[in-house]
């Protein structure tokens, strides 16, 4: 699985001032912990599994930067948006899988989110980062291609909604390393 530690983050604060990260998918926390080492003035993980949210809540108790919401993703986006500030740039880390039982018919998971993000808020100077791309198309990946048990359906597995979204403000890259990183980044 790729990782948030593949990324220079105070870099990219720098660079894009974008002092606020939203993770989805805290896991076992790894990426929220590699986070926590950077400049960011918030950050947000949200974590749907309310055993990995507490426990990444404790691991970070003292950490007044981090909050860490225990809900299902788009409303977990909803949260996060509602304590950020619009103006402020901020990064997103989409570290959730293709198939989620909360997300709409005929759309993936991924795609839901980055369409309630759009609808909800101007992107145009945020950052996206999202690891296992393997999920979404075929390419020659490090990790090699992803277990077919993990993969949407045929005519879902595409990242065309990405493009159609962010293509008039971002430029997007996918890399090979590990499952797949795709980087979405202002082209201004």
């Amino acid at each position: 699985m790729g990782k948030l530690s593949d990324y220079n983050l105070d870099r990219l604060i720098g660079d894009f001032g974008c002092r606020v990260l939203v993770e989805t998918g805290t896991g076992r926390g790894e990426a929220l912990a590699f986070a926590a080492k950077s400049g960011f003035s918030q950050i947000f993980s949200i974590e749907s599994d309310h055993k990995k949210a507490l426990a990444a809540a404790l691991a970070h108790v003292r950490d007044h930067r981090i909050t860490v919401i225990n809900a299902k993703i788009t409303r977990g986006l909803a949260e996060a948006l509602a304590e950020m500030d619009p103006a402020q740039p901020a990064l997103f880390w989409l570290n959730a899988p293709a198939l989620r039982k909360d997300a709409p018919p005929g759309r993936l998971g991924l795609e839901a989110d980055l369409r309630f993000l759009a609808g909800a808020r101007d992107l145009s100077r945020d950052i996206f980062l999202l690891n296992d791309v393997r999920l979404y198309m075929d390419g020659p990946f490090e990790a090699g291609p992803a277990d077919p048990d993990s993969l949407p359906p045929a005519a879902l597995r595409s990242l065309d909604f990405f493009d159609e979204i962010l293509e008039a403000s971002h430029t997007l890259t996918v890399l090979p390393q590990s499952t797949g990183l795709l980087s979405a980044f202002p082209k201004s």
